[in-house]
């Protein structure tokens, strides 16, 4: 057991059934590995049945922001193209009907597209991929302060700007992204293919400080008493043959102040209870910012009403929805 994300509470737990830790952790005798980076795990010497590790080989596709942006990209696209050749009856959703609209920045494809997209009044989250704690997350607001992040010429003459060279400095700056990677998802599940021949610039590996996805900010989000909220449950996948995942309710996180979608205080925009900390007068609404599940449904029947019928919200509404 190394590391931090729990390792002490693991540790306990582990201990109180008996088990000895290896003080080694280079050791390869051991029966579970518990490591905060997959990096320290060599996956390729584990003895199957024997040996067990909490991180799965290419989990970058779907744990970091960029790997689940590409991994959901390409699973839909594949899904169009199963139902246009008649292999699927169901017709698919597109990405951005449960997905908000997102640009890898990585890409010079994204960046090029996102320019084109963007309008005047549009408010953007930018996220570094591989980050926690909504380290590095912020609201975007100005195409001006957008561009000199990435070292991006906004579009002319069908969008006027003010010149960048008008934009006050940022000490929090962008690094240039790399040159556009020539398989996306390789990029992210190994973080070293490089970039184009013939590109002018070193290749940019995806570190906390070099991989960016611009994601569009849902402005009028669901509310809780006026506060934004997210749910956070969790899945242990057991086995894989067969496949056996295990499911947690989980909790609810919810801001300490009431939302305002031009306020740019981040703790009324990140749910992430790190960002909650900083909050003004966080310490006496602290116990407010984490719901159990069953406070979210004591709400939900006081105020809500069933979106598909308009009936009163059902005793079991929450455990029924969240396990579908």
């Amino acid at each position: 057991v190394c590391g931090g994300n729990g390792a002490p509470l693991v540790q306990e737990v582990l201990d109180g059934k008996g088990w000895k830790r290896v003080e080694n952790p280079k050791s390869l005798s051991f029966k579970l590995k518990w490591a905060e980076l997959k990096s320290s795990i060599n996956f390729d010497a584990l003895r199957p049945g024997e040996q067990l590790v909490n991180h799965i080989p290419n989990m970058a596709a779907m744990t970091t922001k960029i790997g689940l942006a590409m991994s959901l990209r390409d699973h839909c696209r594949n899904l169009v193209q199963r139902h246009e050749r008649g292999l699927s009856r169901l017709k698919p959703k597109s990405l951005d009907s449960f997905f908000p609209q997102t640009f890898n920045m990585e890409l010079k494809v994204d960046r090029e597209e996102f320019l084109q997209q963007y309008k005047e009044g549009d408010i953007w989250i930018c996220k570094p991929s591989g980050c926690n704690r909504g380290i590095g997350i912020q609201l975007m607001r100005s195409l001006p302060d957008i561009c000199r992040k990435f070292k991006l010429e906004p579009p002319q003459p069908a969008m006027q700007v003010a010149a960048l060279d008008d934009v006050p400095e940022d000490e929090d700056e962008f690094p240039t992204p790399g040159e556009d990677k020539a398989v996306a998802m390789a990029t992210v599940a190994t973080a070293t293919s490089g970039a184009k021949a013939g590109a002018s610039r070193p290749h940019v590996s995806l570190s906390p400080r070099q991989g960016y996805i611009m994601q569009r900010y849902i402005a009028r989000p669901l509310l809780l008493g006026g506060c934004k909220f997210d749910v956070r449950c969790y899945m242990l996948i057991a086995g894989t043959t067969p496949f056996v995942v295990l499911y947690h309710h989980g909790y609810v996180r919810r801001c300490a102040i009431r939302y305002d979608v031009d306020s740019v205080d981040r703790t009324a925009h990140l749910t992430n209870q790190a960002v909650q900390r900083k909050a003004a007068g966080f310490e006496e609404v602290k116990e407010d910012t984490v719901w159990s599940m069953d406070q979210l449904q004591d709400y939900l029947s006081e105020h809500w009403l069933n979106p598909e019928d308009g009936s009163v919200i059902a005793p079991d509404y929450v455990a029924k929805k969240m396990t579908k």
